[in-house]
């Protein structure tokens, strides 16, 4: 089981938001660019980010892990805070 796993199996997830899209803005991308390198539409995005992230699943998760290089601590910091 991967770490992230670990951690929704422990408790779910409540999301920091600002803190992703910093990440974002840090990673010099757009949230179109984000949803494009997660292979999801646009407004999938912006619901699921409108619904405090509730609705992102694991593969989502570990997608935007990779294409913001975020570390684990991170990673718990702005999804399981």
């Amino acid at each position: 089981m991967s770490q992230i796993a670990t951690i929704l199996k422990r408790g779910g997830m409540i999301m920091n938001i600002p803190k992703l899209k910093g990440r974002v803005v840090e990673a010099e991308m757009t949230m179109a660019e984000l949803a494009d390198a997660m292979s999801i539409d646009r407004n999938t995005l912006t619901r699921r980010l409108a619904n405090d992230g509730n609705d992102f699943t694991l593969g989502e998760i570990k997608k935007m892990q990779e294409v913001l290089h975020l570390a684990m601590p991170e990673v718990e910091s702005i999804f399981f805070v």
